[in-house]
């Protein structure tokens, strides 16, 4: 599979998996929930490195582009619009980059999707327990077992 492809097949599959939740408006919610937490944890943890240093652009990469509830929607579109261009007119370790960056959207995306998925099955198991946000996102991340 050629680098556009592999880019293009990506966006499709967190468009997909969005347009998944856009019509489960439960489910919606729960991802967006599990974003925020994520987003203020990698905040948290990483204070120091997203307010100063080499890393800095790096991590805030991680909070603002990967760790955000925000819609994506626009800028998806212009990656996989783009693709041909990346893989016909920049060097092939740029390429690599992006093919790279694309998956990891999509591999982020379905996590998301699944703690998203067993945070609303767990919500609704576990609504007689008052459990912190912290034990009902450990509860998700059990619940997917992905590393």
């Amino acid at each position: 599979m050629d680098a556009a492809h592999t880019i293009r097949d990506a966006v499709a599959r967190v468009s997909s998996l969005r347009a998944i939740a856009l019509n489960n408006p439960g489910l919606a919610a729960s991802i967006a929930t599990v974003k925020r937490f994520q987003a203020e944890r990698f905040t948290r943890t990483y204070a120091d490195i997203l307010t100063a240093g080499p890393y800095q652009g790096a991590a805030r990469f991680f909070v603002d582009e990967l760790y955000s509830d925000r819609d994506y929607t626009l800028r998806d579109a212009q990656f996989s619009r783009i693709a041909g261009a990346l893989q016909t007119f920049f060097p092939k370790n740029v390429v690599a980059t992006a093919v790279a960056l694309a998956e990891l959207h999509a591999l982020t995306e379905e996590i998301d999707q699944e703690m998203g998925q067993a945070w609303e099955a767990h919500e609704a198991h576990e609504a007689h327990e008052e459990q912190s946000e912290l034990a009902r996102y450990v509860a998700a991340w059990q619940k997917v077992g992905r590393p």
